[in-house]
């Protein structure tokens, strides 16, 4: 009889087998670096949308490849994409709200190390100069938010910033209960308090994970195929005593094209 170790190293196995597939197809990348590229509109990117303020068409599509991949981890071409929609449309300003957020915080930190708080500040503050007259309301709330993340000082409180961000994406959800993109970086930032400690040897879930858990789950009910959504679930539950939860959205991330 297989017991539950030898089941969930084996559904790890299957999971990272997928996985490794599916980010070979957008060509996964970790870090975030600034090395002049033009981005380009990729294929194998998926059909993530969400709309934002702009004059520009291009400018859309960019913004949108660029939240897909930074959703897949893919930092580098996620930086280019949202600066290439900044120079599309340099009146919007989610574009910067967009590069704030692949140069700031996130669950894989710890292993490629490149965050850049101080470069995130400075998009973040310029997205909010840019958000007087330009954006929807929802717009100016993710802003808002991702403001409070950032701070000009290096030696600022990480811990105490990251906890301010969740408060704020938790009332941009109560605000946008149908904004599935809101409840999926909500998630993830209750993911970002414990990386890659989501649950105890023994099985026992970290503060946060099961909220971040059931709020993910809530967003691929209603739309299975979530870039975000899947890529975060198959992290918070890969090393839970039930890492076969996480198969399906594997599968899914796998088949988009």
């Amino acid at each position: 009889m297989v017991n539950q170790t030898e089941k969930i190293l084996a559904v790890i196995m299957l999971l990272m087998c997928i996985m490794a597939t599916a980010m070979a197809q957008h060509q996964h990348s970790d870090s975030a670096n600034s090395d002049g590229k033009t981005a380009l509109l990729l294929p194998g990117t998926g059909d993530s949308q969400h709309p934002v303020s702009t004059r520009s068409a291009e400018a859309q599509k960019f913004f949108n490849q660029g939240l897909a991949l930074l959703y897949g981890f893919n930092r580098d071409e996620a930086l280019r994409s949202f600066r290439r929609a900044a120079e599309l449309d340099p009146q919007a300003a989610m574009p910067h709200w967009g590069m704030a957020m692949v140069l700031g915080p996130h669950i894989n930190v710890e292993s490629d190390g490149d965050m850049q708080p101080q470069a995130a500040d400075e998009e973040i503050q310029k997205a909010l100069s840019l958000s007087g007259v330009n954006v929807t309301a929802s717009e100016r709330a993710y802003i808002e938010a991702a403001s409070r993340r950032f701070s000009k000082d290096p030696n600022a409180d990480r811990k105490k910033l990251d906890l301010e961000y969740s408060r704020a994406m938790s009332e941009l959800v109560r605000r946008y209960p149908d904004d599935l993109d809101a409840a999926t970086l909500y998630a993830e930032s209750l993911m970002n308090f414990n990386r890659w400690n989501w649950w105890s040897a023994g099985g026992k879930p970290a503060a946060g994970t099961e909220e971040a858990i059931s709020v993910l789950e809530s967003v691929l009910k209603r739309h299975p195929n979530h870039a975000g959504a899947n890529h975060f679930y198959i992290h918070v539950i890969e090393s839970s005593p039930n890492p076969e939860r996480g198969i399906n959205s594997a599968v899914n991330l796998m088949s988009r094209r």
